[in-house]
Formats: C-alpha cells, sequence, structure tokens
C-alpha cells in the first residue's frame, strides 16, 4: 500500500466570482427579482398544469363507473369533462408559455439597457478600439445565451 500524498489529490474547487451561482444571483438580484408577479406566475402556472392532468385518471374513472352501471349519461357527461379538463390544461400550458417568454424577454432588455449603460460609460478610446459589428454581435449573442438558458431552466423545472 503506498500513502496518498496531498499533492497527488485534486485541489478542492474554490467559489469564483464567474461561478455559476454567483452569476444567477447576479442576475436575480440584478434583473428577475423586479419582475416578482411574473415569478410567481411563472411558477404557479405548472403546477395548475400537472392538477389539471392528475384529473384525467379521475374522468376516466368515472366514464368506466358510469359504463358498468350502464348510465346513459356518459354519452354527453363524459366528453365534455375531456373537453373542458383538455381546454383548461391547454390554456394553462398556453399561460406558461406566454408569461415565461414575456419574464424573458424583460430580463433580457434590462441587461441590454445595463450593457448599453455600462458601454455609455466606459472609456472611449476602448470603445473606438473595436469595430462596431464586434460590439453589436457581443451584445446580441449574451442576449440570446441568456435567453435560451433561461427558457431552458424554466422549461426544466416546470418538466420535474
Amino acid at each position: 500500500m503506498t500513502a496518498t500524498h496531498p499533492a497527488s489529490r485534486p485541489a478542492k474547487r474554490k467559489f469564483l466570482s464567474d461561478d455559476t451561482w454567483t452569476l444567477l444571483l447576479r442576475l436575480w438580484h440584478g434583473q428577475i427579482r423586479h419582475h416578482k408577479m411574473h415569478v410567481v406566475i411563472t411558477a404557479a402556472l405548472p403546477i395548475i398544469t400537472a392538477l389539471l392532468t392528475a384529473l384525467y385518471p379521475l374522468v376516466i374513472q368515472r366514464a368506466l363507473d358510469m359504463f358498468s352501471s350502464r348510465d346513459s349519461r356518459i354519452l354527453y357527461q363524459v366528453p365534455l369533462l375531456v373537453v373542458m379538463l383538455t381546454a383548461a390544461k391547454s390554456l394553462a400550458q398556453y399561460g406558461q408559455t406566454v408569461v415565461t417568454q414575456g419574464l424573458v424577454l424583460k430580463v433580457v432588455r434590462g441587461l441590454q439597457g445595463e450593457m448599453f449603460d455600462h458601454m455609455i460609460r466606459s472609456d472611449i478610446t476602448q470603445v473606438e478600439s473595436e469595430a462596431p459589428a464586434k460590439q453589436a454581435a457581443r451584445f446580441t449573442t449574451d442576449a440570446v445565451a441568456v435567453r435560451d438558458a433561461m427558457l431552458r431552466a424554466v422549461s426544466s423545472v416546470a418538466m420535474r
């Protein structure tokens, strides 16, 4: 048996300033927390969708009970329940998409405003040293990256 030398062990990872959690907290404090109602609605609509999805087995059970008791109301009650339930679930999913997109676009717009304000206050020689197309591409690329990451994050949380 050989002893493990401290140098051979991987170094413990330090919490860097550009770490994901730091960036998420900065994004939360700088942009997202200002849109509390959007965040609440974005969190509530997946729960509503899940609850409506959970009602499908109850409707099926009701249909089976009515069928076994030869209840003639099965002909209009069950289809009506299925249509109403599906419509409600669809509206919840549509609302989730609209509210999520709205929140993400507001956050991206705020970030781009901050980036522009920062660029306006920066040293003019540094701004002039870069091509305008490069600066515009940076604004666009960063905004698209944040937008896509936020949409994936909300979608993955909503699916769980």
